[in-house]
């Protein structure tokens, strides 16, 4: 236990250990417009049969400039699957 210094709580510091030893994880490359891509993510997700742990948007910058600079848009979605 420890004291934080704000009136008087204490708290206890707690630890969680994840073994990793026997988690394996597969990455899943997703391309996507940006008119279908909450349909694209839904059936893909649906199709899993692991955990998802992450979701991750790539951003690309495009070429056109507009009033306040250049824009991005996403053009695939990394999605992180743990598999057992």
């Amino acid at each position: 236990m420890f004291n934080n210094g704000l009136s008087g709580i204490k708290r206890k510091k707690t630890t969680i250990k994840i073994n990793h030893e026997n988690m394996k994880y597969k990455v899943h490359r997703i391309k996507v417009k940006s008119d279908n891509m909450q349909e694209e993510l839904e059936q893909f997700l649906n199709k899993l049969d692991g955990e998802v742990v992450s979701v991750i948007p790539n951003y690309a910058k495009t070429s056109l400039f507009q009033i306040y600079g250049i824009t991005s848009k996403i053009d695939f979605i990394l999605i992180v699957e743990n598999v057992k």
